[in-house]
């Protein structure tokens, strides 16, 4: 699984990095980002474990690198998740995060975030086309890439970050710290 990720050691990288960009966005926004060993997996026994485990480990280093942001650019996220290697669970939380969306109702959406179906479909479609275009996600060691420029990293990847729309370049904070 790799070394646990520790924002405060992060936030001591340097600023362009991957590490640096990772911390500062979970820290601004509250994010724990060992959420999932609280989870219902408490050893990496088998394959199952292992990749159930994982997936929820890296899952915001995704938002890092493609520049969907943590509310409806899940849709995103999970998007290029589904379409790189088919996680079922992703598969359902993409349809009821659509539903969702387009059903207001359904889940709380903050004011901010509340959109319309189109542009739903068109974050959706952002996800699939990164997924698409860059390189298989699920073994890189992101771990192995804190220090390298987050430039570096997403062009190692192939990966075109989103800075409009559903992107965490939106949010105040994000913008007034620079971070790219």
């Amino acid at each position: 699984m790799g070394p646990e990720y520790k924002l405060d050691e992060m936030l001591k990288l340097p600023k362009d990095s991957l590490g640096y960009t990772y911390a500062f966005l979970m820290k601004t926004m509250g994010f724990e980002p060992h959420f999932y060993q609280s989870r219902d997996r408490t050893s990496l026994d088998n394959d199952t474990d292992y990749v159930t485990m994982r997936v929820r480990k890296t899952h915001d280093m995704y938002h890092t690198i493609s520049g969907f942001n943590m509310a409806i650019g899940e849709i995103g996220v999970i998007a290029l998740n589904v379409t790189q290697y088919s996680y079922p669970a992703f598969m359902l939380i993409d349809l009821v995060a659509v539903g969702a969306a387009c059903f207001p109702g359904l889940a709380s959406i903050p004011n901010s975030e509340k959109i319309h179906s189109p542009a739903i479909f068109g974050t959706l479609s952002k996800g699939i086309k990164m997924a698409q275009e860059c390189k298989p996600l699920f073994l890189v060691k992101f771990e192995e890439m804190y220090e390298m420029p987050l430039d570096d990293v997403r062009k190692e990847l192939n990966i075109t970050t989103i800075k409009d729309g559903p992107s965490w370049y939106q949010y105040p904070k994000i913008k007034e710290a620079g971070i790219r």
